[in-house]
Formats: C-alpha cells, sequence, structure tokens
C-alpha cells in the first residue's frame, strides 16, 4: 500500500500545474462553440457579416488549440481537485486510481488529444453522412414542390378524361394554374448572374390552394393593391420588403411589400413568381397577354410514386416530377455517399482500435502492482473496479470533447447547408444526431467493455499466483 501511495509523492514532483492553460483551453472550446452557434441568427450572423471563411478558419483554430488546452491541463486541474478533496481520496479504490490519473493523462496528453479530435471527425462525419442522405430529398420539396408539375401547351396538353383519371386511379388533387407571365421595366436579379425581364403572376387563392395541397403553410391576406415575391434563395421568414415593379405592357406599377419561401411551381418553370390579390388578378387576366397554365399534382404517398410517373410518361407528356428528381439526386450522390461512409468507417477503427490495444499494453505493464494490491487485502472485484476507473480515463475524456465538438459541427453544417431555413429541423438536424448518438455511443461503450474485461481476465491468473 505504501508503494502504491508513494506513486503520488513522486508524480508530483514531476507535474506542473498549468491554470491559466487550463482556463485558456476551456475559453477557447466555448468561443468556438459560441460562433458556430451564431450561425442560427443567419443572415444576420458573423459569419455573413466578417466572411465565412475568415470565421470557419478561426472556429477549427480555436477547436483544436481549445481541444489541446483542455485535454493537457484543464483535465488535470479537475483531478487535481478531487485528489484535494480528502472524502474522495481516502477511498479503497480511489487511492490507488487518482494519484496514477494525473500521470497517465500527462504521459499520454498526446494521444487523448488525438483520440478526441478523431472522436470529433467521426462524429462528424458519420453525422454528415446521415445529412447527405436526407438533404437532397429535402432540397427536392422546394425545387419541385409537386409531386408533379407540367405546364400546358399545345403540343403538352392533359385532357379532362386524363386528369380525371389520375384523381380517381392514385386519389391525387390535382390543381389548374393560370399564371401571366408579365413584362417589367427594369429586370429582377435573382443571383449575381442570372436577372429575369419579366414575372410569373397568380392570385392568392390559387396560390394557397397549391400549397394546402403540398402540406405547406398558407399565405395571410393579400391586399388589393400589394403584392408578395417568391424568394429564389430562401430568406428568415417571410421579410417586409418594398419594392415597386413595372408592368411594361398593362401600365400598371405593382407594390411588393413582403417576401415568402414558399414557391408554388418547380423553379425550373417559374422563378420569379408574384402573389396577387384575387381582386387584382381578375382586373388583368383577361388583358394579359401572355399566359400559360400549369397543372399541379399532390397527394402525400405521390411524391416518390413510380408508378404515377410512368403513366404519366406513357401519355407523352412533358413534366417535372419529385420522383425523377429524387432518383436524379440519389444516383448522382451514391459515390460521395459511399466515400463518405468508408470514410467515418474508418475513423471509428482507427479510435477504438487504438484505444483498446493502448489501454491492454498500459494494464499489463502494472500487473505486479495489481497482485501486491490483491496480496493486501484488495478483492478481484476491487481491482476490476480500479482497471474499469485507469482504461476509462483513457476512453471517456476524450469521448466527453470529441462527442461534443462533433455535434456542435453537425450543428453547424446543417446551418451552412443552402435552403437550411426552408428545411425541416427534425429530418436536418434531430435525426442526424440521434443516429450518430445511437450508432456510435453503443459500440463505443462495447470496447470499452471488452478491453477492461478481456485485461482483466488476461491478468487473472497472475494475480492470484
Amino acid at each position: 500500500m505504501v508503494k502504491l501511495l508513494q506513486v503520488k509523492v513522486q508524480q508530483d514532483k514531476k507535474i506542473r500545474k498549468h491554470p491559466l492553460g487550463a482556463t485558456i483551453g476551456f475559453t477557447f472550446i466555448i468561443l468556438s462553440y459560441a460562433l458556430i452557434l451564431n450561425l442560427f441568427t443567419r443572415p444576420n450572423s458573423i459569419w455573413d457579416d466578417v466572411g465565412f471563411y475568415p470565421v470557419m478558419l478561426v472556429t477549427i483554430a480555436l477547436i483544436v488549440f481549445g481541444t489541446v488546452m483542455v485535454i493537457n491541463f484543464t483535465l488535470p486541474m479537475v483531478l487535481d481537485l478531487q485528489i484535494k478533496h480528502k472524502n474522495l481520496l481516502y477511498r479503497k479504490i480511489n487511492n490507488v486510481v487518482l494519484p496514477r490519473m494525473i500521470h497517465q493523462v500527462r504521459q499520454r496528453g498526446k494521444l487523448l488529444t488525438t483520440i478526441s479530435l478523431l472522436i470529433a471527425a467521426t462524429i462528424l462525419v458519420l453525422g454528415i453522412t446521415i445529412m447527405t442522405l436526407s438533404y437532397p430529398f429535402e432540397a427536392t420539396k422546394r425545387i419541385v414542390p409537386s409531386s408533379v408539375e407540367t405546364v400546358i401547351t399545345k403540343k403538352n396538353v392533359l385532357n379532362k378524361k386524363q386528369v380525371d383519371n389520375i384523381k380517381s386511379r392514385y386519389h391525387a388533387q390535382v390543381t389548374h394554374s393560370i399564371v401571366l407571365r408579365e413584362k417589367i421595366g427594369k429586370p429582377l436579379q435573382v443571383d449575381a448572374k442570372r436577372s429575369f425581364n419579366y414575372i410569373d403572376i397568380i392570385s392568392s387563392s390559387n396560390y394557397n390552394r397549391i400549397l394546402k395541397e403540398q402540406n405547406r403553410p398558407l399565405l395571410k391576406k393579400v391586399q388589393k393593391d400589394k403584392a408578395v415575391m417568391v424568394n429564389y434563395y430562401t430568406k428568415s421568414g417571410e421579410e417586409k420588403e418594398k419594392t415597386t415593379i413595372e408592368l411594361s405592357n398593362l401600365h400598371q406599377k405593382l407594390m411588393i411589400n413582403q417576401t415568402t419561401n414558399n414557391n408554388p411551381f418547380a423553379f425550373v418553370n417559374s422563378v420569379t413568381t408574384v402573389v396577387v390579390s384575387d381582386e387584382y388578378f381578375s382586373q388583368i387576366v383577361d388583358v394579359s397577354r401572355n399566359k400559360y397554365s400549369v397543372y399541379s399534382i399532390n397527394s402525400k404517398k405521390l411524391r416518390n410514386n413510380k408508378s404515377l410517373v410512368s403513366y404519366i410518361d406513357n401519355l407523352h407528356v412533358d413534366m417535372i416530377s419529385s420522383y425523377k428528381k429524387n432518383q436524379e439526386i440519389t444516383h448522382a450522390n451514391s459515390p460521395t455517399f459511399l466515400m463518405i461512409t468508408l470514410i467515418a468507417i474508418l475513423l471509428f477503427i482507427s479510435v477504438t482500435t487504438v484505444l483498446y490495444f493502448t489501454s491492454r499494453i498500459e494494464q499489463l505493464k502494472v500487473a505486479a502492482e495489481y497482485k501486491t494490491a490483491h496480496s493486501i487485502g484488495y478483492s478481484l472485484d476491487q481491482i476490476l473496479m480500479v482497471m474499469k476507473k485507469e482504461i476509462g480515463i483513457l476512453f471517456f475524456p476524450p469521448l466527453l470533447i470529441g462527442f461534443l465538438d462533433g455535434v456542435i459541427g453537425i450543428i453547424g453544417f446543417r446551418y451552412i447547408i443552402a435552403d437550411a431555413k426552408s428545411s425541416n429541423n427534425w429530418i436536418m438536424l434531430g435525426k442526424p444526431l440521434l443516429l450518430v448518438t445511437v450508432i456510435f455511443i453503443p459500440i463505443y461503450v462495447l470496447v470499452y467493455y471488452y478491453s477492461y474485461r478481456g485485461t482483466f481476465n488476461e491478468l487473472h491468473k497472475k494475480i492470484v499466483q
């Protein structure tokens, strides 16, 4: 027992405390998390004000250096505070474990730091993998909001019999929309490269009917002399935005006083959609020179319905469908998904393999000390408890720090993705976080179990001899 307790005295002479480093490391971690969580406020975040890449580099640097300092300085300080509490130290298990833990953390500081960062990378890559599967389908809901959409022309017609057949056969809601394409005086800039010299006008009742069938939020009543512009790029909710548009052919001016992210039509058919009141629409529909019709086909079970798409294809009607778009995205992303999945698996294998063999080697080196402890009265169950705690210091501090880093990284990645504000938070964030936790934590804990159980079984005979 004296020999075991003298380890603490020998180690205290070698170990210097760094309270400043411990505080700085903890502060760096908190600052990095705060920067990532600041993405919640986009487009008014510091990332948008200062610039995405500079803030990203600063955030990564804070996470890396913060993790290094927390492992090397903050964690030993926490253990040292536990040792100073006599009630904690002078227990049969702790008086063996705690003195060696600080020395073990310091000796293995580089390893623990590397493991923490590898766990963070594994969690992040695994989360991105799951998000890669979810995001394209979420994005499709905005790119192609209806299950099937077709623009009616002389060469591209769905007759009444065919429409009635679709309604009855697939239990679908089919909405016929009249859209007025009006030239405007000043081109409308939708992004840095594209501008349009026209807008597509739709009535508010028609707009709300389509959105109801798409199971999306409806628009409040539109004033007679006002209009609502559909955003091409999503913004934070429905914003008040006053813009006057001159309708060249109608010799009228239209006041845009609001925007919305909920587009009724696929962007391939309409980019510059404007919603006006029913009263105003009825005044201009007869005098408008350029108009076209759109059929929007919707149902909860039709977004990935191959049968409906095949039926319309056989009618030789040009259309855009969510099913086809999802298939295109899935095939296009398959190599990327497989590559990211492989990286996540390799990272996880690397982490668990290093921890498993390092813990076994560390424990086998002190087999003689376990034998001494057994000879002075420690039971095998108590020795197993000592072993669990000593191996646990290799497994769980890196898990806590790395897991938090990875989860915060997933949250940040979700808010970096385009159109994040119009997507479902559960699908884009809740589901990946839940699956990452369910997949990673049980397997990691299982590796920890086999590490201490396997090591104990191997040392058992040496201890009792």
